[in-house]
């Protein structure tokens, strides 16, 4: 037995969905993640890939992404963010003077991830703003509540094989950022690979059911993130950031 889900009821907000499902002979090393596996048993690789298991990066994908989140669309380079909207109205104080993404719609898992970059260079790092919550603290505002606990705390995660698998190479433990903090950071080098994704991931964002999740639970913000080379990238692309700190008064 592969595979089992029971479901005695219908309760609404508790849908499971299912997609892209296959039973059948295996494929090599899963197709690196860069493939699909076919009934033969062998992979047939996406474009820019190949080899017997498509572990073979041919594809030139971009090396350096730069967002500010000021601009109506989102960076090209971003899959679609997961309950996670741009923002600049906030409860009270907020992480910057100007747009920025916050984790505020109700879901199990909030997430903003990269698509596939070439962090291959000698040197590659990602910097960014990070934010415990997205307006007042937990005690000042029931709609903004901050993280609170380790349970619900967002990891920094790379994948080397189109998502299969994330490797958390920094948990930003709730306590640090209660307010607005910059982090940079030199990338694992298991992780500078020619086809590597990036990901914020808060996995779990209540204990209660998400019919009475109250919409920003365990909230978190994001702004000003670079990821790329510490080479001529950065100097043509610029690192300085307009935007101003905002700080919290109060807290907890």
């Amino acid at each position: 037995q592969l595979l089992q889900y029971n479901s005695d009821s219908i309760v609404t907000g508790r849908e499971v969905s299912i997609d892209n499902f296959f039973i059948g002979a295996s494929c090599p090393n899963q197709c690196s993640g860069f493939g699909s596996c076919q009934t033969t048993g062998t992979c047939k690789c996406d474009t820019g890939h190949s080899g017997t298991d498509c572990s073979t990066t041919t594809a030139s994908y971009p090396t350096f992404l730069k967002e500010t989140f000021d601009t109506t669309a989102l960076n090209s380079l971003w899959r679609a963010p997961v309950a996670m909207a741009v923002t600049q109205t906030t409860c009270g104080n907020f992480i910057s003077s100007g747009e920025y993404l916050a984790a505020t719609q109700k879901s199990y898992v909030r997430k903003l991830e990269t698509t596939d970059m070439d962090l291959s260079s000698v040197s590659p790092f990602i910097t960014y703003r990070f934010l415990n919550g997205y307006g007042a603290f937990s005690a000042q505002s029931a709609q903004c509540r901050q993280i609170t606990s380790t349970t619900y705390s967002v990891d920094v995660q790379y994948s080397t094989d189109g998502g299969l698998n994330w490797v958390t190479f920094s948990n930003l433990h709730y306590s640090i950022y209660r307010t607005a903090t910059d982090q940079t950071a030199a990338l694992p080098l298991v992780a500078r690979t020619k086809a590597t994704r990036i990901r914020w991931y808060q996995g779990v964002t209540t204990g209660t059911s998400v019919t009475t999740l109250s919409q920003s639970y365990n909230s978190w913000s994001l702004d000003n993130i670079i990821i790329g080379s510490q080479g001529s990238s950065i100097a043509n692309n610029g690192t300085t950031f307009s935007e101003t700190f905002q700080s919290f008064t109060g807290g907890q």
